[in-house]
Order: C-alpha cells, then sequence, then structure tokens
C-alpha cells in the first residue's frame, strides 16, 4: 500500500512538473548589441523600467535580423509556460537595429504585459517616460504573435511622426500599403467620418460655401487622426 501511495505521488509531482511544457511555447530569445547609440541613449535603453526587461546573456548581432525557422541555430530559444505568445521589441527609432526578441511573460513588464490589447496579434507603439532629466522620451514598437518561433520578423521602417498617445501609452498600428512601413492605424470612428466626407463630396453641388464646408471639415478629421485615435484610445 505503501508503495503504491509513493508510486502515486511520484505521478502527479511528474505530471506537475511536465504538463507546462506540453502546452508551453517556445520563442526565439536574444537581444542586439547596443553599440550603434551614444552613452545616453543606451543608459536610457538599460535602465528603463517601464517598458521591458533588457534581456542577459543571450546577446546576438543575428537578433535584428529576419530568422529562418528551418536554421534557427544561431538564435537561443525560450520556453513561455504562462502565455502563449512570442514578442518582438525595438526602440521607435530611424535606422535602429537594436531588437528584443523572447516570451511575452519575460519581455514586457507588467504594466504591458497584463494589457489585453498586448495579447492580440498585430503591432503595437508604446510610450516610454525618461529615466534622466534632459533625456529623450523614447518610444518602443512591439509586434506580438501566436505559435512557436513566431517572433522572427525581420525589422519594419519606424513609426513616423507627429503622432499622440492622447491618454493611453498605447496605439495600435498597422503596415503601409508596401508592407515595408508601419504606420498608426485609423480608428473606426475616423473611418466612418471619412466614408461620409466622400458621400458628401460626391454627392453635393461643388459650390463655393460647400467647397469651403468641405475643405474645413477634411482638416478636421486630418487633425482628429493625427491627435485623437479617439476610438482606439482606452484608459
Amino acid at each position: 500500500m505503501n508503495a503504491d501511495r509513493l508510486l502515486l505521488q511520484l505521478f502527479t509531482s511528474l505530471f506537475a512538473i511536465c504538463i507546462p511544457y506540453v502546452f508551453a511555447t517556445n520563442c526565439f530569445h536574444c537581444i542586439s548589441p547596443d553599440k550603434q547609440y551614444n552613452a545616453t541613449v543606451r543608459r536610457q535603453l538599460a535602465t528603463q523600467t517601464d517598458v521591458f526587461f533588457y534581456p542577459i546573456g543571450v546577446k546576438s548581432h543575428y537578433c535584428s535580423d529576419y530568422i529562418d525557422q528551418d536554421d534557427p541555430h544561431i538564435i537561443e530559444g525560450q520556453i513561455c509556460s504562462k502565455y502563449s505568445k512570442c514578442v518582438t521589441l525595438f526602440p521607435n527609432l530611424p535606422g535602429s537595429t537594436f531588437v528584443v526578441r523572447g516570451c511575452l511573460e519575460s519581455i514586457l513588464r507588467h504594466t504591458f504585459r497584463e494589457d489585453e490589447r498586448l495579447h492580440e496579434e498585430g503591432c503595437f507603439l508604446l510610450r516610454s517616460l525618461p529615466m534622466f532629466p534632459k533625456t529623450i522620451t523614447m518610444d518602443y514598437v512591439v509586434c506580438t504573435c501566436h505559435g512557436p518561433y513566431c517572433n522572427n520578423m525581420a525589422m519594419p521602417a519606424t513609426v513616423e511622426r507627429p503622432y499622440h498617445f492622447g491618454r493611453s501609452a498605447v496605439l495600435k498600428l498597422a503596415l503601409t500599403d508596401d508592407g515595408g512601413a508601419l504606420r498608426i492605424a485609423t480608428s473606426s470612428g475616423a473611418m466612418r467620418l471619412a466614408t461620409w466626407l466622400t458621400i458628401v463630396v460626391f454627392f453635393a453641388t461643388p459650390t463655393p460655401m460647400m467647397m469651403m464646408m468641405i475643405m474645413m471639415m477634411w482638416m478636421t478629421f486630418n487633425e482628429w487622426v493625427r491627435l485623437g485615435q479617439e476610438d482606439d484610445v482606452i484608459d
């Protein structure tokens, strides 16, 4: 009887240890060298405490390149047990080659890790606060994906300014038509306004007064998209 009980306890312990790995996801795990930046930017990358954890011991020059899933041996792997999601993160700086890859649960800090928006597949712009006086406000792009070793994407071009976060620290991004760069995603409300303006332009009589009104509405629409993205901003 004691032997049976001991065997059952052993089986239960092994099951508890192994079951997380059965349903776990593997992600590429690496960080690029940051020598391209000056000391101020390097310090800000390494000491920020509101966006991501700085990985140790997985630095690779290949991290900023597209990673071939059929030949992944040049990049470390990481097991994700809590969320089956991988991320690719980089600063929104023109010409940047600094990239961090890994499991969502181990790369993103708590505020963003628990944000439901970042658990959806896609790319997002994250606002980071400066750690030191007289330093730039550095924003980051994070792209989330589901599935084993899915975070192998090449770096797209960064998001062009101006943009505005409003009350949120997260903005949804979309790829440009050619797929080579990122842009702020147009909100559903802005799309409705654009459709309404198109109907007005198509059916309206082109009197000077009407043209002036259309121009004013179009300027308002552009300003709304630039500053608001109100439908996508969630407190």
